[in-house]
């Protein structure tokens, strides 16, 4: 999680991947994967005392890293680039062909990552320019079956949700789209778009006939579950 690879053999300290990680986060994760028992921490408590020091740390350095951060944005000058292209239409797909098809790495983590236009609308949507989707900018309001998620898109059409209509579940290839990068430096500073409650969303996209995919928008991957785990839904519709 910290570092968005798997651990090699021998181990290389995780300041290696992420510069974010100093020689105190190095000296912790080496000692957790040492193949010695005496080498490693001798219970759980100092695991987590040594966890929670460098949490405190880490939440000081990000606090001051954020208040250096030049809040203005350069100009951007030429012309847009094109809206990519999504795939809208659910289809079932089974873990063998997922990584052709919904573009996923090893660890279910997008392969490329969409960079996004996002501006708000009033407070209940978001709008995309790179792909010219319209976003729910929170969710359901509580988790729900993957049966159940029609109903919710179903309702925000009856009430003209946004002053919209054409809600509907997303697809893994729209909701991936929404997916970032592990974050660094000033990434942290970027206030989050999306209600942040809204951590795993159901797709439209089927794993077999009693599952199906969602994504958990705080880990950045793609995953599947049986059809009665309650997960959020944050609906999507075209910008037309």
């Amino acid at each position: 999680m910290l570092t968005g690879s798997l651990p090699t053999d021998p181990p290389l300290p995780p300041g290696a991947f992420n510069p974010d990680l100093d020689d105190n986060w190095n000296e912790f994760i080496l000692r957790a994967l040492s193949k010695q028992p005496s080498r490693r921490f001798a219970c759980a408590g100092a695991m987590m005392a040594a966890l929670d020091t460098l949490e405190r740390d880490w939440q000081a350095r990000r606090d001051r890293a954020c208040r250096l951060v030049f809040s203005e944005t350069a100009p951007v000058s030429g012309r847009p680039p094109l809206p990519v292209r999504l795939r809208s239409t659910p289809f079932k797909c089974d873990p063998e062909r997922a990584s052709s098809k919904l573009g996923v790495d090893a660890l279910w983590r997008p392969v490329d990552f969409v960079r996004n236009q996002f501006t708000t609308q009033g407070l209940e949507v978001v709008r995309d320019g790179a792909t010219e989707l319209v976003w729910q900018r929170s969710g359901s309001p509580y988790p729900m079956s993957w049966t159940e998620a029609p109903e919710h898109v179903a309702r925000l059409n009856r009430e003209g949700f946004g002053d919209r209509n054409g809600w509907r579940v997303p697809t893994a290839s729209e909701l991936m789209s929404l997916l970032k990068p592990t974050p660094h430096g000033a990434d942290f500073c970027i206030e989050p778009v999306f209600d942040r409650r809204q951590t795993a969303l159901w797709s439209s996209d089927r794993r077999s006939f009693a599952a199906a995919w969602y994504v958990n928008a705080e880990m950045g991957f793609v995953g599947w579950q049986d059809f009665s785990t309650e997960f959020y839904v944050r609906a999507v519709c075209s910008d037309s």
